[in-house]
């Protein structure tokens, strides 16, 4: 699968080829908006990447039989498109066959996506799955999203590692992916940020461990 660590250990790939495929894949997503669609089942099956000779990385979207359009019959509604139990924007109620997002929801639901999977990527681990909650109560990925439970929430205690591979992408990209992910901020995911952390990420030459210092 891909977005593991050992597919990045395997190919010798490491957190810029993370942020240089989550670049393009920006752009992907955008055109997909812009052409009137929203992709609903949003994850890492659905990506296919291939990373080129010539340094470049290009990014597709596959199984888009269940992408959401426009349907007519239904007036300013949208179908509900395919969507992934584990990554439903908090607003998107995937229990009731009656609730009908419309096109800025799911497109909010888009980038709520986006940013899961790149949080996940980028930390090796899912930012509302780990983590010890108060009274050691547990509670499912899903139901850690709609309660905003994630590695940032002040309740949440986390281990010295997991810490450290959330902090180590600086306080403003933390600041910013926090929002996107408790819904706090909505629509397109700023690309800008991107860029900057790419153009900032350092490794170390002797344990090849890579920060951001922007």
């Amino acid at each position: 699968e891909l977005f593991t660590p050992e597919f990045y250990r395997n190919n010798k790939l490491g957190i810029k080829s993370v942020v240089h495929t989550f670049l393009e894949l920006h752009r992907a997503l955008s055109f997909i908006h812009r052409e009137g669609f929203r992709v609903g089942d949003f994850n890492q099956t659905n990506i296919f990447v291939q990373f080129l000779p010539t340094q470049r990385v290009d990014v597709k979207f596959i199984d888009t039989d269940g992408w959401a359009c426009k349907n007519p019959s239904v007036g300013r509604q949208w179908d509900l498109p395919a969507l992934n139990p584990y990554i439903v924007h908090p607003d998107i109620k995937i229990d009731d066959p009656d609730h009908r997002p419309d096109a800025k929801t799911l497109l909010e639901h888009d980038w709520f996506a986006y940013s899961m999977l790149l949080a996940i990527c980028l930390f090796k681990m899912h930012p509302f799955g780990i983590g010890l909650l108060p009274g050691g109560k547990m509670l499912s990925d899903a139901d850690r999203v709609k309660k905003r439970l994630s590695v940032w929430h002040h309740s949440v205690t986390l281990r010295r590692d997991d810490m450290l591979a959330v902090l180590r992408f600086g306080a403003r990209f933390n600041f910013v992916l926090r929002n996107w992910l408790t819904a706090k901020r909505r629509g397109e995911f700023p690309i800008e940020l991107l860029v900057e952390l790419y153009q900032g990420l350092v490794r170390c030459p002797q344990c090849s461990f890579e920060a951001s210092f922007t």
